[in-house]
Protein backbone atom coordinates (compact mmCIF):
# COMPACT_ATOMS: atom_id res chain seq x y z
CA UNK A 1 0.00 0.00 0.00
CA UNK A 2 1.04 3.58 -0.52
CA UNK A 3 -0.28 7.01 0.30
CA UNK A 4 -0.37 9.41 -2.65
CA UNK A 5 0.04 12.32 -0.23
CA UNK A 6 3.49 10.94 0.63
CA UNK A 7 5.54 11.36 -2.50
CA UNK A 8 8.82 9.76 -1.38
CA UNK A 9 9.75 7.43 1.46
CA UNK A 10 13.42 7.76 2.41
CA UNK A 11 14.67 4.51 3.97
CA UNK A 12 17.71 4.86 6.24
CA UNK A 13 19.28 1.69 7.69
CA UNK A 14 21.62 2.52 10.57
CA UNK A 15 24.18 0.56 12.53
CA UNK A 16 26.74 2.26 14.77
CA UNK A 17 27.08 5.42 12.68
CA UNK A 18 26.61 7.99 15.45
CA UNK A 19 29.26 10.37 14.13
CA UNK A 20 27.47 10.82 10.80
CA UNK A 21 23.80 10.17 11.52
CA UNK A 22 22.86 13.73 12.47
CA UNK A 23 24.19 15.13 9.19
CA UNK A 24 22.45 12.32 7.31
CA UNK A 25 19.08 12.94 8.91
CA UNK A 26 19.29 16.72 8.62
CA UNK A 27 19.99 16.42 4.90
CA UNK A 28 16.61 14.70 4.54
CA UNK A 29 14.74 17.01 6.88
CA UNK A 30 16.06 20.02 4.95
CA UNK A 31 14.79 18.81 1.58
CA UNK A 32 12.52 21.29 -0.19
CA UNK A 33 10.14 18.44 -0.98
CA UNK A 34 7.35 18.67 1.57
CA UNK A 35 5.52 15.41 1.13
CA UNK A 36 7.98 12.80 2.30
CA UNK A 37 8.39 10.31 5.11
CA UNK A 38 11.66 9.25 6.72
CA UNK A 39 11.97 5.63 7.79
CA UNK A 40 14.92 4.87 10.10
CA UNK A 41 15.61 1.19 10.76
CA UNK A 42 18.18 0.65 13.50
CA UNK A 43 19.92 -2.72 13.20
CA UNK A 44 20.41 -3.08 16.96
CA UNK A 45 23.16 -0.46 17.28
CA UNK A 46 25.08 -0.25 20.55
CA UNK A 47 26.85 3.11 20.11
CA UNK A 48 23.91 5.49 20.52
CA UNK A 49 20.21 5.65 21.35
CA UNK A 50 18.94 6.65 17.90
CA UNK A 51 15.30 6.38 18.96
CA UNK A 52 15.73 8.80 21.85
CA UNK A 53 17.53 11.28 19.62
CA UNK A 54 14.79 11.12 16.99
CA UNK A 55 12.10 11.72 19.60
CA UNK A 56 13.81 14.99 20.58
CA UNK A 57 13.40 16.25 17.01
CA UNK A 58 9.61 16.14 17.20
CA UNK A 59 9.37 15.56 13.44
CA UNK A 60 6.18 13.68 12.57
CA UNK A 61 7.66 12.62 9.23
CA UNK A 62 10.18 10.30 10.91
CA UNK A 63 9.21 6.71 11.67
CA UNK A 64 11.67 4.75 13.80
CA UNK A 65 12.05 0.98 13.99
CA UNK A 66 14.66 -1.02 15.89
CA UNK A 67 15.65 -4.65 15.38
CA UNK A 68 15.98 -6.62 18.63
CA UNK A 69 18.85 -8.56 17.02
CA UNK A 70 21.22 -7.73 14.19
CA UNK A 71 19.62 -8.77 10.92
CA UNK A 72 21.72 -6.97 8.33
CA UNK A 73 21.27 -4.04 6.00
CA UNK A 74 19.23 -6.07 3.48
CA UNK A 75 16.59 -6.86 6.10
CA UNK A 76 16.48 -3.19 7.13
CA UNK A 77 15.94 -1.97 3.57
CA UNK A 78 13.39 -4.66 2.73
CA UNK A 79 11.51 -3.92 5.95
CA UNK A 80 11.63 -0.22 5.18
CA UNK A 81 10.02 -0.88 1.81
CA UNK A 82 7.33 -2.99 3.49
CA UNK A 83 6.29 -0.32 5.99
CA UNK A 84 6.69 2.65 3.63
CA UNK A 85 3.72 4.61 2.30
CA UNK A 86 5.36 6.74 -0.39
CA UNK A 87 4.77 6.51 -4.12
CA UNK A 88 8.56 6.44 -4.62
CA UNK A 89 11.34 4.91 -2.56
CA UNK A 90 14.72 6.49 -1.88
CA UNK A 91 17.58 4.75 -0.06
CA UNK A 92 20.08 6.60 2.11
CA UNK A 93 22.72 4.96 4.31
CA UNK A 94 23.11 6.33 7.81
CA UNK A 95 26.63 7.64 7.17
CA UNK A 96 25.81 9.32 3.82
CA UNK A 97 23.73 12.41 3.00
CA UNK A 98 21.92 14.35 0.29
CA UNK A 99 24.28 17.11 -0.90
CA UNK A 100 21.57 19.45 -2.12
CA UNK A 101 18.25 20.52 -0.62
CA UNK A 102 16.51 20.00 -3.96
CA UNK A 103 17.87 16.50 -4.67
CA UNK A 104 14.60 14.65 -4.07
CA UNK A 105 12.40 17.38 -5.55
CA UNK A 106 14.34 17.28 -8.83
CA UNK A 107 14.08 13.51 -9.13
CA UNK A 108 10.41 13.43 -8.17
CA UNK A 109 9.43 16.15 -10.64
CA UNK A 110 10.99 14.27 -13.54
CA UNK A 111 9.60 10.94 -12.37
CA UNK A 112 6.05 12.27 -12.27
CA UNK A 113 6.32 14.19 -15.54
CA UNK A 114 7.74 11.25 -17.45
CA UNK A 115 6.01 8.47 -15.48
CA UNK A 116 9.32 6.83 -14.65
CA UNK A 117 10.05 3.68 -12.71
CA UNK A 118 13.62 4.78 -11.94
CA UNK A 119 15.22 8.22 -11.93
CA UNK A 120 18.64 9.26 -10.66
CA UNK A 121 21.62 11.56 -10.83
CA UNK A 122 25.34 11.74 -10.22
CA UNK A 123 27.13 10.80 -7.04
CA UNK A 124 29.87 12.65 -5.18
CA UNK A 125 32.29 10.76 -2.95
CA UNK A 126 33.28 12.45 0.31
CA UNK A 127 35.63 11.72 3.20
CA UNK A 128 34.83 11.51 6.91
CA UNK A 129 34.76 15.32 7.10
CA UNK A 130 32.20 15.48 4.25
CA UNK A 131 34.72 16.95 1.83
CA UNK A 132 34.83 15.66 -1.78
CA UNK A 133 37.70 13.29 -2.49
CA UNK A 134 39.46 12.37 -5.71
CA UNK A 135 38.07 8.86 -5.77
CA UNK A 136 36.12 7.70 -8.78
CA UNK A 137 34.37 4.58 -9.95
CA UNK A 138 33.10 3.75 -13.38
CA UNK A 139 29.59 5.07 -14.03
CA UNK A 140 29.70 7.55 -11.15
CA UNK A 141 28.87 10.63 -13.21
CA UNK A 142 26.22 11.47 -15.77
CA UNK A 143 27.46 14.24 -18.07
CA UNK A 144 24.04 15.03 -19.52
CA UNK A 145 20.35 14.68 -18.76
CA UNK A 146 18.25 12.18 -20.65
CA UNK A 147 16.90 8.68 -21.00
CA UNK A 148 19.19 5.78 -20.25
CA UNK A 149 19.10 2.20 -21.45
CA UNK A 150 20.88 -0.25 -19.21
CA UNK A 151 22.56 -1.96 -22.14
CA UNK A 152 24.39 1.33 -22.71
CA UNK A 153 25.30 1.73 -19.04
CA UNK A 154 26.02 -1.72 -17.59
CA UNK A 155 27.36 -0.70 -14.18
CA UNK A 156 26.52 -2.34 -10.87
CA UNK A 157 27.21 0.41 -8.32
CA UNK A 158 25.50 3.52 -7.03
CA UNK A 159 21.93 2.26 -6.57
CA UNK A 160 21.31 4.85 -3.83
CA UNK A 161 21.40 7.88 -6.17
CA UNK A 162 18.17 6.70 -7.82
CA UNK A 163 14.56 6.76 -6.66
CA UNK A 164 12.29 3.83 -7.47
CA UNK A 165 8.54 3.67 -7.97
CA UNK A 166 7.23 1.47 -5.16
CA UNK A 167 4.59 -0.11 -7.39
CA UNK A 168 7.40 -1.11 -9.75
CA UNK A 169 9.42 -2.66 -6.90
CA UNK A 170 6.45 -4.83 -5.90
CA UNK A 171 5.49 -5.71 -9.45
CA UNK A 172 8.99 -6.98 -10.23
CA UNK A 173 9.44 -8.56 -6.79
CA UNK A 174 12.65 -6.63 -6.23
CA UNK A 175 14.33 -7.30 -2.89
CA UNK A 176 17.76 -6.99 -1.39
CA UNK A 177 19.23 -10.50 -0.99
CA UNK A 178 20.18 -11.55 2.54
CA UNK A 179 23.91 -11.10 1.96
CA UNK A 180 26.45 -9.29 4.13
CA UNK A 181 28.23 -7.84 1.09
CA UNK A 182 27.31 -6.88 -2.49
CA UNK A 183 23.58 -6.97 -1.84
CA UNK A 184 23.18 -3.52 -3.42
CA UNK A 185 24.49 -4.44 -6.89
CA UNK A 186 22.23 -7.49 -7.13
CA UNK A 187 19.17 -5.32 -6.37
CA UNK A 188 20.34 -2.57 -8.71
CA UNK A 189 21.12 -4.78 -11.71
CA UNK A 190 17.78 -6.58 -11.41
CA UNK A 191 15.94 -3.25 -11.11
CA UNK A 192 17.67 -1.70 -14.11
CA UNK A 193 16.95 -4.74 -16.25
CA UNK A 194 13.31 -4.87 -15.18
CA UNK A 195 12.40 -1.43 -16.52
CA UNK A 196 12.72 0.46 -19.77
CA UNK A 197 11.94 3.80 -18.15
CA UNK A 198 15.14 5.26 -16.72
CA UNK A 199 16.06 8.93 -16.68
CA UNK A 200 19.19 10.58 -15.29
CA UNK A 201 20.27 14.14 -14.53
CA UNK A 202 23.77 15.59 -14.54
CA UNK A 203 23.70 17.03 -11.01
CA UNK A 204 24.88 15.53 -7.72
CA UNK A 205 21.98 14.04 -5.80
CA UNK A 206 23.84 11.79 -3.34
CA UNK A 207 27.00 12.04 -1.21
CA UNK A 208 28.67 8.69 -0.52
CA UNK A 209 31.15 8.54 2.35
CA UNK A 210 34.24 6.52 1.51
CA UNK A 211 37.27 5.29 3.44
CA UNK A 212 35.99 6.19 6.91
CA UNK A 213 35.76 2.66 8.26
CA UNK A 214 37.68 -0.56 7.91
CA UNK A 215 35.91 -3.67 6.70
CA UNK A 216 36.62 -6.91 8.53
CA UNK A 217 36.33 -9.65 5.95
CA UNK A 218 34.93 -12.68 7.77
CA UNK A 219 34.49 -15.93 5.90
CA UNK A 220 30.74 -15.23 5.67
CA UNK A 221 31.32 -11.81 4.09
CA UNK A 222 33.83 -13.24 1.62
CA UNK A 223 31.49 -16.04 0.57
CA UNK A 224 28.57 -13.62 0.26
CA UNK A 225 30.70 -11.37 -1.94
CA UNK A 226 31.51 -14.27 -4.24
CA UNK A 227 27.86 -15.34 -4.29
CA UNK A 228 26.74 -11.89 -5.46
CA UNK A 229 29.48 -11.65 -8.09
CA UNK A 230 28.47 -15.06 -9.39
CA UNK A 231 24.80 -14.03 -9.56
CA UNK A 232 25.55 -10.86 -11.50
CA UNK A 233 28.02 -12.65 -13.76
CA UNK A 234 25.32 -15.14 -14.73
CA UNK A 235 22.80 -12.35 -15.32
CA UNK A 236 25.29 -10.53 -17.55
CA UNK A 237 25.93 -13.68 -19.54
CA UNK A 238 22.21 -14.44 -19.95
CA UNK A 239 21.43 -10.86 -21.02
CA UNK A 240 24.50 -10.54 -23.26
CA UNK A 241 25.90 -7.63 -21.25
CA UNK A 242 29.58 -7.76 -22.09
CA UNK A 243 30.75 -4.79 -20.01
CA UNK A 244 28.93 -5.91 -16.86
CA UNK A 245 30.33 -9.41 -17.32
CA UNK A 246 33.81 -7.95 -17.68
CA UNK A 247 33.36 -5.89 -14.49
CA UNK A 248 32.41 -9.00 -12.53
CA UNK A 249 35.37 -11.00 -13.84
CA UNK A 250 37.61 -8.09 -12.89
CA UNK A 251 35.92 -7.90 -9.47
CA UNK A 252 36.48 -11.61 -8.90
CA UNK A 253 40.15 -11.42 -9.86
CA UNK A 254 41.13 -8.42 -7.72
CA UNK A 255 39.00 -9.47 -4.75
CA UNK A 256 40.49 -12.96 -4.81
CA UNK A 257 44.07 -11.70 -4.69
CA UNK A 258 43.41 -10.36 -1.20
CA UNK A 259 40.65 -12.58 0.16
CA UNK A 260 40.61 -16.01 -1.49
CA UNK A 261 42.39 -17.67 1.46
CA UNK A 262 39.43 -16.80 3.71
CA UNK A 263 37.21 -19.21 1.78
CA UNK A 264 38.79 -22.10 3.68
CA UNK A 265 41.02 -25.01 2.72
CA UNK A 266 43.08 -25.09 -0.45
CA UNK A 267 40.56 -27.57 -1.83
CA UNK A 268 37.72 -25.12 -1.14
CA UNK A 269 39.67 -22.32 -2.83
CA UNK A 270 40.38 -24.45 -5.88
CA UNK A 271 36.72 -25.50 -6.11
CA UNK A 272 35.56 -21.89 -5.99
CA UNK A 273 38.02 -20.76 -8.68
CA UNK A 274 37.05 -23.71 -10.86
CA UNK A 275 33.36 -22.83 -10.43
CA UNK A 276 33.99 -19.30 -11.65
CA UNK A 277 36.08 -20.52 -14.56
CA UNK A 278 33.13 -22.58 -15.73
CA UNK A 279 30.68 -19.66 -15.70
CA UNK A 280 32.90 -17.03 -17.33
CA UNK A 281 31.58 -16.35 -20.81
CA UNK A 282 34.85 -15.99 -22.70
CA UNK A 283 33.08 -15.46 -26.01
CA UNK A 284 31.20 -12.50 -24.50
CA UNK A 285 34.40 -11.04 -23.06
CA UNK A 286 36.20 -11.32 -26.37
CA UNK A 287 33.52 -9.30 -28.18
CA UNK A 288 34.82 -6.05 -26.70
CA UNK A 289 38.03 -7.06 -24.99
CA UNK A 290 40.02 -9.27 -27.38
CA UNK A 291 42.92 -9.35 -24.91
CA UNK A 292 40.70 -11.29 -22.50
CA UNK A 293 40.46 -14.26 -24.79
CA UNK A 294 40.04 -17.69 -23.27
CA UNK A 295 43.70 -18.60 -23.77
CA UNK A 296 44.72 -15.53 -21.74
CA UNK A 297 41.92 -15.23 -19.20
CA UNK A 298 41.83 -18.83 -17.94
CA UNK A 299 45.43 -18.84 -16.67
CA UNK A 300 44.97 -15.32 -15.28
CA UNK A 301 41.91 -16.30 -13.23
CA UNK A 302 43.54 -19.53 -12.09
CA UNK A 303 46.64 -17.62 -10.99
CA UNK A 304 44.77 -16.01 -8.06
CA UNK A 305 45.39 -19.24 -6.15
CA UNK A 306 49.11 -18.51 -6.18
CA UNK A 307 49.06 -14.72 -6.09
CA UNK A 308 46.90 -14.83 -2.96
CA UNK A 309 49.53 -16.96 -1.20
CA UNK A 310 52.33 -14.55 -2.07
CA UNK A 311 50.19 -11.59 -1.01
CA UNK A 312 49.56 -13.12 2.41
CA UNK A 313 53.24 -13.90 2.90
CA UNK A 314 54.09 -10.31 2.03
CA UNK A 315 51.41 -9.01 4.41
CA UNK A 316 52.78 -11.14 7.26
CA UNK A 317 56.29 -9.92 6.52
CA UNK A 318 55.12 -6.28 6.63
CA UNK A 319 53.43 -6.77 9.99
Amino acid sequence: MYDISVKISVIIPVYNCRGYFEECLQSVQNQTLKYLEIIVVDDNSDDFDYGAYIRTLNDHRIKFYRNTNRKGVSFCRNYGIKVSSGVYISFLDGDDFFPDKTSLAQLLQLSEQKQLDICGGSLVIVDKTSQPVNWKFSGQYFDKCGSLEYKNYQHDGGFYRFIYRKEFIYKENLIFPELERMQDPVFFVNAMLATKKIYVIDTYVYAYRKLHKKIYWSQKKVLDHYSAVKTIMNIASDKNLSHLHYLMVKNFYHFSIRNLHKVGSLKAQFTLVWTFLKIINFKLLAEKWPSDSESFCRPKVFSVLFINKFFNLWRKFQS
